[in-house]
């Protein structure tokens, strides 16, 4: 051993690595340069995975870094980029194209991949569709229980009854003015369900005994009255209570 307990092949290093600890290890030129290849490789390796790495922002990155960052982890770069698979929807549901959107606005907002809003959002419409079939399968079984008690309640009239409740509807939606005013309380009726209940049902059978076969209700004036004004001249609301009485 050299001076020191240094190797003797040290000694023909330069002064200032003659004394260098870490090279006191290394039996020779040789094992110094395998060692030297060896962490070469693994250096190059680790700079190959740092390129592809992604950097956490901290508390004070800015706007553009943390986009960066969302943006490398798979976040589409706009929220219109998230792709959703449209469901099957029952009849007569519609599809929130609005809801969707805003689905994506937020999704993007708070910086979830592709994968992730998309589960998240598969996750949403199963969720939506599960209780719109259960609201569909009660609604069913309440219908089936109006038609039972209408069964009970008209016995061998049900059927006569039942054509007279489509002519008092068709008279109803005529009454109401403007006319399609009525057409759409029709609808939303029928939408909500509330056409299926007993005592509207029952309601339209009493106005169907008054449709005559021409389509007219026999008894009820078609024409729109004239408002009664107030002293500014516009229109104001009368009930009968407030009839003055003779």
């Amino acid at each position: 051993m050299a001076e020191g307990d240094r190797p003797g092949w040290m000694e023909a290093l330069k002064p200032d690595l003659k004394d260098h600890e870490g090279l006191r290890q290394f039996e020779g030129p040789d094992p110094l340069s395998r060692a030297f290849l060896e962490a070469s490789g693994k250096v190059t390796a680790l700079e190959e995975q740092l390129q592809g790495s992604v950097k956490i922002p901290g508390k004070t990155a800015t706007d553009e870094e943390r986009a960066t960052f969302h943006n490398r982890l798979g976040r589409p770069e706009k929220a219109e980029g998230y792709a959703f698979k449209k469901p099957n929807l029952p009849e007569g549901v519609p599809y929130h194209e609005e809801m969707e959107m805003s689905f994506r606005t937020k999704a993007h907002e708070i910086g979830l991949t592709q994968a992730q809003a998309e589960s998240l959002h598969t996750f949403w419409l199963e969720n939506e569709l599960s209780t719109i079939k259960k609201a569909q399968e009660l609604h069913e079984e309440h219908k089936k229980d109006g038609i039972k008690k209408l069964e009970e309640l008209w016995g061998d009239k049900t059927a006569g009854n039942n054509e007279r409740a489509k002519r008092g509807r068709q008279a109803f939606a005529k009454l109401v003015s403007p006319e399609d005013e009525g057409a759409a309380i029709i609808k939303w009726m029928d939408e909500s369900g509330f056409a299926d209940e007993v005592p509207i049902i029952m309601i339209f059978s009493e106005i169907g005994k008054l449709v005559t076969e021409d389509g007219l209700v026999e008894g009820i004036s078609v024409t729109k009255p004239k408002p009664t004004l107030g002293p500014d001249g516009r229109p104001r609301l009368t009930f009968p209570s407030m009839e003055k009485k003779k």
